[in-house]
C-alpha cells in the first residue's frame, strides 16, 4: 500500500481526520434517528450526507492544518521531539473537547429550538443567571459532563492510539518522496477546505439549496452553523429603507400607508370568558 510509504506526520495527520470524520458523520446518523425526519425518507439523503461530509472534511482539515504546517519543522514535529510530541498532545485534547462540546451543545439547542446551533446562542450570555437556572432545570447537566468527558477521553485516545501506531511501524521514506509529499497533501487540504473546484468556496447557505429546511440541518455541523452566523448577529433592520417600502409593506399587512411608519393594526378580541389562558 502506497499510504505505509508516506512521512509518519502525515499519516498522523490523515489518521485524526479519518477519526474525526468517522465521529462527525456517526453524529449526522444519530441526528437523522433522534430527530422527525419529517417524511424525509433515508433513500432521499443521498446528497444531503454528501454536502454533510464535505463540510465535516473541511472542519477536520481545519483542526490538523496547523500540526501539519508547523510538524514540517524538526522542532515541531512530534515524531522528532517528545516535547513537541507532548504539546500536539495537549492540542488534541483541547480540540477534542471543543469538538465533542459544540456537538452536545448543538444537540441540546436542536432539541429546544428545532435549529441547528448558531450564533445567537450568544444571545444567553447577556443574562448569564437565568441561563444558568434555565440549563440546569431543563437538561441532564451532570450525565452530559459526564458523556463529554467520555467521548473526549475516547477520541483523544484514538488519535493517540495512531500516534504509536504509526510511531511503532514507520518505515524511512526517500528524501525526495516527503518533498513531493507536502505540496500534494497541502493541496488537497486546501482542496477540502475550500470545498469546491470553482470560484467560490463551498458555503453553508448551500445546505439551504437541498430542498428543505430538514435536509439542510442535516448536512450542516455545528461549526458551520455557528462560525458563518457570527457575521448575521448584530444585524438590525434598516430604518431608510423600511421608511421607503412601507406603503409596500401598508398593503400586505393591512397597516394605514397614509401614517408614515406606524404598524399599528386594530385587531378584533373575543369576549374575555371564551379566551384560553396561555400557561
Amino acid at each position: 500500500m502506497r499510504f505505509l510509504h508516506l512521512r509518519r506526520l502525515n499519516k498522523w495527520v490523515i489518521w485524526s481526520v479519518f477519526a474525526m470524520v468517522v465521529f462527525m458523520t456517526l453524529m449526522r446518523f444519530l441526528f437523522y434517528f433522534s430527530f422527525n425526519n419529517q417524511g424525509n425518507g433515508f433513500k432521499s439523503l443521498g446528497a444531503t450526507f454528501f454536502l454533510g461530509l464535505r463540510f465535516d472534511l473541511r472542519a477536520a482539515c481545519l483542526l490538523v492544518l496547523p500540526m501539519f504546517i508547523l510538524g514540517q519543522f524538526s522542532k515541531l514535529d512530534p515524531f522528532k521531539s517528545n516535547r513537541a510530541r507532548k504539546g500536539w498532545m495537549v492540542y488534541w485534547v483541547i480540540c477534542m473537547l471543543g469538538l465533542v462540546l459544540f456537538y452536545e451543545i448543538d444537540v441540546a439547542h436542536y432539541a429546544y429550538l428545532s435549529q441547528r446551533l448558531n450564533a445567537s446562542a450568544l444571545n444567553y450570555l447577556q443574562d448569564a443567571g437565568i441561563s444558568k437556572n434555565m440549563i440546569w432545570e431543563s437538561y441532564p447537566v451532570v450525565r452530559l459532563l459526564l458523556l463529554l468527558l467520555v467521548i473526549t477521553f475516547l477520541m483523544t485516545w484514538v488519535i493517540r492510539l495512531g500516534f504509536r501506531f504509526i510511531n511503532k511501524n514507520a518505515i524511512v521514506t526517500k528524501r525526495i518522496n516527503r518533498f513531493v509529499e507536502f505540496p500534494i497533501l497541502l493541496l488537497t487540504i486546501v482542496i477540502l477546505v475550500f470545498g469546491k473546484i470553482n470560484q467560490y468556496p463551498m458555503r453553508w447557505s448551500d445546505a439551504f439549496g437541498l430542498g428543505n429546511d430538514y435536509k439542510a440541518n442535516l448536512a450542516l455541523n455545528p461549526f458551520e452553523s455557528f462560525f458563518n452566523t457570527l457575521k448575521f448577529r448584530n444585524i438590525s433592520y434598516d430604518e431608510k429603507k423600511v421608511k421607503e417600502l412601507f406603503p409596500v409593506l401598508a398593503k400586505y399587512y393591512g397597516l394605514d400607508p397614509s401614517s408614515p411608519l406606524n404598524f399599528t393594526r386594530r385587531v378584533m378580541v373575543p369576549d374575555s370568558t371564551q379566551i384560553v389562558k396561555p400557561n
